[in-house]
């Protein structure tokens, strides 16, 4: 059984959506693993978002940790999150050292982890983009997507490191961004821009089909990826990827375009 941890703002639906996906998949036997805590950097009465994320993992009889963060940097005189990141993320270390998880999952923790915390803990991360594809934040993937007129994007499943979205790769898939759904929305671009220089495109109908389309893999990519963990198909130890032998595993982790299609289409999502 693959043991769990699980770190998350729990900001919005989306982060609830993950934990309620990896849950669900337990419950009904498709994922042989346990989710042994839930942190958050919020605690009850900071959000609606968070507060409907405790409350769930209180249902599910899950531990739940919580650490204000925001609390933390009031308590110090305030000013920049970096000042505090490597301090608080030492004593959330502390806070989880009586749990044993083989991994944990970054899904929605919207604050960059501290050093300690990398090394005294492995933790996967999703990167909404290809391998070799565009990095920073996914508004920043998608605009240089459409910047470059990529024909695919995809979702990643990477371990994190010292290094911001740029850990060994798990797990990738990918979906086309041309073709009969978005070809009309590439050229409503075009008329609009009128040989304009490269911009950012938040609000066009082409953005937020990206986005739309990115949203949907995550999931089901999560999900097989965290399968093919618990089956040791793949893992992680001390930073590196090995499959169920020990031995390395060299470039860009599994594709799992066919488990994750095949996902999609049957909850009738793609």
């Amino acid at each position: 059984m693959l043991r769990l941890g699980w770190i998350t703002t729990g900001r919005g639906e989306g982060s609830l959506g993950f934990l309620k996906t990896v849950i669900s998949s337990i419950e009904n036997g498709d994922l042989d693993a346990s989710i042994e805590f839930v942190f958050s950097n919020r605690e009850f009465g900071e959000g609606e978002g968070s507060d409907t994320l405790f409350k769930f993992v209180e249902e599910k009889q899950i531990p739940l940790v919580t650490f204000s963060s925001s609390k933390y940097r009031s308590k110090r005189g305030g000013g920049y999150w970096s000042k505090f990141r490597e301090d608080y993320h030492s004593e959330v270390v502390e806070k989880l050292s009586i749990f044993n998880p083989q991994v944990s999952v970054l899904a929605g923790y919207l604050l960059i982890t501290g050093k300690e915390m990398i090394r005294q803990m492995p933790m996967i991360n999703l990167h909404p983009a290809l391998p070799n594809g565009p990095s920073g934040t996914w508004i920043q993937v998608i605009n240089e997507l459409i910047n470059s007129n990529a024909d695919e994007s995809g979702v990643m499943v990477h371990s994190v490191t010292d290094t911001l979205d740029e850990g060994p790769i798990l797990s990738w898939c990918s979906y086309p961004i041309k073709g009969k759904l978005y070809d009309p929305l590439w050229k409503d671009l075009q008329l609009v821009l009128n040989n304009q220089e490269k911009k950012n495109f938040e609000g066009s109908k082409l953005f937020l089909k990206i986005r739309e389309d990115g949203i949907m893999y995550e999931r089901p990519l999560l999900l097989k990826t965290l399968m093919a963990m618990a089956t040791r198909e793949i893992n992680v130890y001390d930073g590196n990827l090995i499959d169920r032998l020990g031995n390395p595993i060299a470039g860009n982790g599994l594709c799992l375009d066919t488990e994750v299609r095949q996902m999609l289409n049957s909850n009738g999502l793609s």
